[in-house]
């Protein structure tokens, strides 16, 4: 059936070995009408935008497209996996959204342990205020990237 076959296309798409299919999978999850193709083209775009060097730029595009909890979850996901302080900035900016503050907390820390020699201070400030956090996790996970910091 053609619903058949347009699930199998997305999914081949979101698996893509390159990261050629980006424009494709935005489009996708812009555009799908099923709230399951969209999901799998939304993931499928945030695991390509990772090892790209313009990876936030895909990650702010990706924030523009997500419609639930879920979404933002995903896409603070994939932003955890990076180096990025502009990821890092991102991130911050779901520190506000009870529907995600603690995923976000987390994906901060995350990226942190691996970005904070590029910007120490910043880091530094962003991890105390989370030293406080309610979440156990997030405050280990803070102290954690406090000790390594090194001056």
């Amino acid at each position: 059936s053609q619903s058949a076959i347009r699930n199998a296309s997305i999914h081949t798409l979101a698996r893509w070995p390159t990261n050629d299919a980006i424009g494709d999978l935005y489009q996708l999850a812009q555009t799908a009408t099923e709230k399951g193709h969209r999901v799998i083209a939304l993931r499928g775009y945030v695991n390509m935008a990772r090892g790209l060097k313009d990876a936030p730029a895909h990650y702010e595009r990706a924030i523009g497209l997500a419609k639930s909890p879920e979404d933002k979850k995903l896409i603070l996901s994939g932003m955890g996996q990076t180096d990025s302080v502009d990821a890092l900035k991102l991130c911050q900016g779901f520190l506000t959204d009870e529907s995600v503050e603690t995923e976000a907390a987390l994906a901060c820390i995350q990226i942190s342990r691996r970005a904070w020699r590029k910007s120490t201070d910043h880091v530094e400030t962003l991890m105390k205020s989370l030293a406080s956090h309610e979440d156990e996790t997030v405050r280990k996970g803070a102290a954690k990237v406090l000790e390594r910091i090194v001056r």
